[in-house]
């Protein structure tokens, strides 16, 4: 099984298949909501979030998240 696949499974097992709220938040790997919401308004997030109609906060897609913290992390 590919690093992505297990980070994917690992994620969607815990999460679902969307991610938001403070586990978005922690899962990308910023310290607080405000660090988030300032790399969110300067399109500094590196995966694609949106809004749910009566809901409050931003999601992404789980897997979206996966694919972004294994390409940062063979990135450097």
């Amino acid at each position: 099984q590919s690093q992505i696949a297990k980070i994917a499974d690992d994620l969607v097992a815990r999460y679902g298949p969307m991610i938001g709220g403070a586990e978005l938040i922690k899962a990308l790997g910023y310290s607080n909501g405000q660090a988030f919401r300032q790399a969110h308004r300067s399109n500094r997030l590196g995966v694609r979030v949106f809004n749910i109609p009566a809901r409050q906060g931003k999601f992404a897609l789980t897997t979206d998240v996966a694919n972004w913290l294994a390409s940062v992390s063979t990135a450097g």
